[in-house]
């Protein structure tokens, strides 16, 4: 069923039923307009019984029991070129060390120019809308499917199918309770540049992980004050299993990963919300060998999140600030989380967004910077590890939106530093084109 089938039958069905009527009423006599009047009247409630029966403008259908559903995504191109070269194309965390002496696999020839051109950010979703059940205080039951095509373990020409999001919200007055897989509740925001990557191990932490959430938000004094949490899986990003015995350190330390945060948001005579929140991670990580001198790993960070209107809706600043230990699980540290000799490597960093939107209404301008830092009395050089110390990005993009087609042009100057080994520098340019529906 496509997405206009869902409403054109009752459209049909309704005008046949009209038509219908009118011609019942022109065809009786004088002598029984009471008759043709029920006979109007009746066609006339059926029709507004099927119509409330039916999905929706903007709906594609109704499932099988019952449930709304709106099909949505985009179709897209992406376009890469780099004159350096990263640890990975599609999957951009750190440049390669231009140091012949560093280990192979942290290091590059110099000037290696690389290009790539992939669909695999082509997105399908499906947003449901269920009854209210009764038995639970008349909870508004609702979901959300969202895949795409992101699976590297394809070929570049049979991308395969992946789950992003697939939750279901049970929600009341102002509590909600979700369930399945959603983004980390931390570290809400993302930088406009790097798709593919969204700047993890870059400056920006989180990811998206099997969970069940609590949410619950209040209106105060012209403000909304919000509190969320969640329990969900760990080790679910990084696969961590430092002793080799199969089983994810995560699930083997027995404890979910937990994380929290405060918000709040204000609407704004600059045509914006001002909103702020402040965060925080902990999960537990266990082995049964031990790595150096431990077989306990803790993960933690804490973080604030800003986004602040600075004139109309046209120019605005965003950004993110943490600091935190053990983050891989949650794309910090530079994807380095635990070192050789069993100890967690601490690492701070974040983010900064200044946005312009023109007064053409379809051009906008972003500048910003990225930067992750590890703490480098943390970080051991090996035979076969080049440890980064240090990611620093600034970029400036721009984006042209058309809907329901827009695209863009990305530009970042992307330095990685090494303890122990010289810095890789990469001029990244990415640009793309998209169709929404």
């Amino acid at each position: 069923m496509n997405g206009s089938s869902g409403i054109a039958w009752p459209a049909a069905l309704a005008g046949s039923l009209l038509l219908s009527a009118a011609g019942l009423a022109s065809a009786q006599d004088a002598a029984a307009p009471a008759a043709s009047q029920d006979t109007v009247e009746s066609l006339s409630k059926r029709l507004a019984e099927l119509e409330a029966k039916q999905p929706k403008a903007g709906t594609s259908g109704l499932s099988k029991l019952g449930s709304m559903f709106t099909l949505w995504g985009h179709l897209r191109l992406d376009a890469v070129h780099d004159d350096s070269r990263m640890n990975s194309i599609q999957l951009p965390i750190y440049v390669r060390s231009e140091d012949q002496a560093a280990p192979a696999g942290f290091v590059a020839p110099k000037n290696s120019h690389d290009f790539n051109m992939h669909p695999k950010l082509t997105r399908l979703g499906l947003d449901f809308a269920g009854p209210k059940i009764g038995g639970l205080g008349d909870a508004a039951l609702t979901g959300k499917l969202e895949t795409d095509f992101y699976n590297t373990a394809a070929s570049e020409s049979r991308p395969a199918l992946r789950i992003r999001v697939a939750w279901m919200q049970l929600k009341w007055n102002e509590f909600s309770l979700y369930g399945g897989q959603m983004w980390d509740v931390i570290s809400p925001l993302n930088p406009v540049v790097n798709p593919d990557m969204v700047m993890w191990g870059a400056g920006n932490l989180a990811d998206r992980r099997p969970q069940l959430r609590g949410d619950w938000s209040r209106p105060m004094d012209g403000a909304t004050f919000s509190l969320t949490g969640m329990i969900g899986t760990t080790s679910a990003i990084d696969n961590q299993d430092l002793d080799a015995n199969t089983y994810l350190d995560g699930n083997q330390s027995g404890l979910p990963t937990f994380q929290g945060r405060v918000g709040w948001k204000k609407p704004t005579a600059a045509k914006g919300n001002l909103e702020f929140g402040a965060w925080a991670h902990r999960a537990t990580e266990d082995t049964d060998v031990a790595v150096g001198n431990h077989a306990n790993f803790k993960s933690s960070a804490y973080g604030i999140d800003y986004q602040v209107p600075l004139w109309q809706d046209r120019f605005w600043l965003k950004g993110e600030l943490w600091h935190g230990r053990n983050l891989d699980d949650v794309r910090g540290g530079i994807m380095q989380g635990v070192n050789s000799a069993g100890n967690e490597i601490a690492s701070e960093g974040g983010f900064a967004e200044l946005g312009f939107k023109l007064s053409d209404g379809h051009t906008t301008l972003h500048t910003g910077y990225s930067f992750d830092n590890p703490d480098n009395d943390d970080l051991i050089i090996s035979a076969t590890n080049a440890p980064r110390s240090r990611n620093a990005i600034g970029y400036v993009a721009a984006t042209w939106d058309f809907a329901p087609f827009s695209c863009g042009l990305h530009y970042l100057r992307w330095v990685t530093g090494y303890k122990g080994f010289s810095e890789g520098s990469n001029n990244r340019f990415q640009a793309y084109m998209q169709y929404a529906f």
